[in-house]
């Protein structure tokens, strides 16, 4: 029951002398209580709190800094290759453009040739 009031509660005057009550049967009973059995939860809690913030601070947030490391990488060789990509598309539109283009004018010329010739 002591340990089962908050600190809202504490504040009326019923709880307040509870906790008396029962601080006083604890006290009168205090050769049996172990003092292991109350400093374990808080020593607990401590040791857990520890090895949370331990775990964050060496490994999590250098975790999270390798891989925003990894992610830019990734990111700038990802658009390059991209870029690479538009490039070559380029290069090979531009080969088809100039091949369709030499045909063109290839054709033209013959026809100018042969309305020249036969025209004039």
């Amino acid at each position: 029951m002591l340990f089962h009031i908050t600190v809202v509660q504490l504040l009326t005057f019923n709880h307040f002398f509870s906790i008396v009550v029962e601080g006083s049967a604890l006290l009168m009973k205090r050769e049996s209580i172990d003092p292991l059995a109350l400093a374990y939860p808080i020593l607990i809690t401590i040791l857990t709190r520890v090895i949370a913030w331990a775990q964050y601070r060496w490994f999590t947030k250098h975790q999270k800094k390798k891989s925003r490391d990894h992610q830019d990488r990734l990111e700038a060789s990802m658009t390059n290759a991209l870029e690479g990509i538009i490039d070559i598309q380029t290069n090979n539109l531009q080969l088809f453009h100039l091949r369709e283009f030499d045909e063109i004018s290839r054709k033209r010329f013959v026809a100018t040739v042969i309305s020249i010739i036969f025209f004039y």
